[in-house]
């Protein structure tokens, strides 16, 4: 009887019997799956497996009853194994298991939480060390800030008690000295008016003209204090302003003329109203006469009357001073007003620092306002300068704590801006006397015609003498006739005598000639100044023409010395 094999049908039951539900980094595992045939006709040695992972493809089918996974990527994996007997019957339900690989340690959520909020609290902090350090600068630039204000405050007080306390001590000096002047004054004019030498009045009149000039100084200073203290009072008289600055034109134009200078007035027909001509004078005279002093010759002044308002009669006045002088730099221009201000430049001219100060005090006093512009032309040689002075014109409203008075007399003001107008250069022509021949030439350059004149009689017996009254025409005169000798002064307009001599001892022609300066300036650090610039001899004013004599004969005589 014959027997017919038929294959067993029924496929095996496979089962995953080792594994880890949760697998540690850095995702390695191993896994262990077996197999078991129903009818055990299938020896396991000839049971085969296959698997997949995560849904991938089957792997071949193999005796291997386990598999290890390597570098597996964090997360939730799914293993599928599959059996086959000898028959090749696959199971068709695979064995599953589900197992978890723990992500790294920088990828889990509560260290991605942790980093999180250590990063915020980071942040925050950096912010808040942040706004701290801005909130301590502030609070120390804001401290700062309040010292610098505070010190600033303190110094301006301070400032003002020391402006204070000078403008007092020249009062009380101010005061002090109007007795001894008059006392000095009046027997002056008497001695002047009956003396016939032409000589001897000409040094009385010398006298006379600069103990009114102290004497005017004295004046301001003593208008500073009353203004300080509110004691000035404004004291108004009805008149025609045009009428008025009219005559002051017309008393100022010898001053004009003996600077060859033209001075024309611009203005309306007429200004009628109540006004302090006494303070208008003042500041009218300071304006005039600082721009006659500060324009070169052949220069011209024009003063400028206008009317400003409604209707004919109109409520403020303006008044203009336009020069064609050397003008103010920038630098100087705001504190051109400044009292006790002096300008060191050489193309500015210089002065006692108060003239400008009293004048604007005196507007602001009058209820007006004053500007200065500088320069007015493209000229470099004439840049100019203009003073704009606006005042109201009181009709019938007249400012409290003012006086009305019926008539205007004209004070000594003007006289005195006469009596020491720069009187016109001469320049006497070389002496062609035997007698003369053999003299010194000498050159003086000062701006001062009283200190010229003073110069000129005391040292002329003694030499020929020639006189400029700026640093720039003493340069020209120097270069054209090579004096034996220059005596200039520090300070002047257009060109000082600082700047004279660098340009002296840089001009080969000039450079040998000794050069004695005079000046006011008794500072060691000026006289120091003085000689670096190449200045032989200093010497400071009040001088004593005895010892200016002698410096001047030790000086000629070392010289002749020298080319022997």
């Amino acid at each position: 009887k014959t027997v017919r094999y038929r294959a067993e049908t029924n496929p095996p039951d496979t089962s995953i019997t080792e594994y880890l539900d949760r697998v540690a980094q850095p995702g390695n595992t191993h896994i262990m799956w077996s197999s078991k045939d129903p009818w055990g006709s299938s020896p396991k040695n000839h049971l085969q497996f296959s698997w997949r992972l995560d849904n991938g493809e089957w792997s071949p089918f193999s005796h291997d009853t386990g598999h290890t996974f390597l570098n597996l990527d964090s997360g939730w994996h799914l293993l599928e194994v599959r059996s086959r007997d000898r028959a090749f019957n696959i199971d068709p339900s695979p064995a599953r298991c589900e197992f978890y690989v723990v992500a790294p340690l920088w990828q889990q959520a509560w260290f991605l939480t942790m980093v999180a909020l250590f990063s915020g609290a980071i942040l925050f902090l950096v912010r808040y060390l942040i706004r701290t350090r801005e909130r301590h600068l502030m609070e120390r630039q804001q401290e700062r800030e309040a010292f610098l204000l505070k010190q600033q405050a303190e110094r301006e007080i301070h400032l003002k008690e020391i402006d204070r306390l000078k403008t007092g001590f020249f009062t009380n000096i101010s005061h002090e000295l109007r007795t001894p002047m008059t006392v000095i004054l009046g027997p002056l004019e008497m001695m002047l008016s009956g003396e016939s030498d032409p000589k001897k009045r000409n040094m009385l009149s010398l006298m006379v003209r600069n103990a009114k000039r102290v004497t005017t100084l004295i004046t301001q200073l003593l208008d500073f204090r009353k203004i300080e203290e509110g004691k000035i009072a404004i004291e108004l008289t009805y008149g025609d302003l045009v009428r008025i600055v009219r005559d002051w034109v017309a008393s100022l134009q010898p001053l004009a003329e003996n600077a060859k200078i033209s001075c024309q007035l611009d203005s309306v027909a007429e200004c009628r109203g109540w006004f302090d001509f006494d303070k208008l004078q003042k500041i009218f005279t300071n304006l005039i006469a600082n721009s006659i002093k500060y324009t070169k010759a052949g220069g011209s002044i024009r003063v400028i009357l206008r009317i400003q308002g409604e209707g004919d009669v109109g409520n403020r006045v303006l008044f203009i001073v336009e020069d064609t002088g050397v003008g103010i730099s920038k630098e100087h221009l705001e504190h051109i007003f400044d009292r006790f201000y002096r300008v060191s430049e050489t193309s500015m001219a210089v002065g006692a620092g108060i003239g400008l100060n009293l004048t604007k005090e005196l507007i602001v006093l009058l209820g007006g306002e004053v500007q200065v512009d500088s320069p007015i032309s493209q000229d470099p040689e004439r840049p100019g300068t203009r003073f704009t002075v606006e005042l109201p014109i009181h009709q019938r409203d007249v400012p409290e704590g003012a006086t009305e008075r019926l008539a205007y007399t004209p004070t000594g003001t003007l006289d005195v801006v006469l009596d020491s107008a720069t009187e016109p250069v001469v320049l006497p022509e070389p002496s062609t006397s035997p007698d003369d021949a053999g003299k010194p030439l000498l050159l003086i350059v000062e701006d001062d015609a009283d200190i010229r004149s003073f110069l000129l009689d005391g040292l002329q017996s003694k030499y020929r003498i020639m006189l400029a009254s700026d640093g720039e025409l003493g340069f020209r005169l120097a270069k054209s006739n090579e004096p034996d000798l220059i005596i200039t002064d520090w300070m002047m307009p257009i060109m000082d005598g600082v700047a004279l001599c660098r340009e002296l001892k840089a001009e080969e022609k000039t450079a040998h000639i000794p050069i004695i300066m005079l000046t006011a300036k008794t500072a060691l650090e000026h006289q120091v100044a003085g000689f670096q610039t190449g200045a032989d001899d200093y010497l400071t004013k009040p001088f004593h023409m005895i010892l200016l004599q002698a410096r001047i004969h030790n000086l000629l005589e070392s010289r002749r010395a020298m080319r022997e």
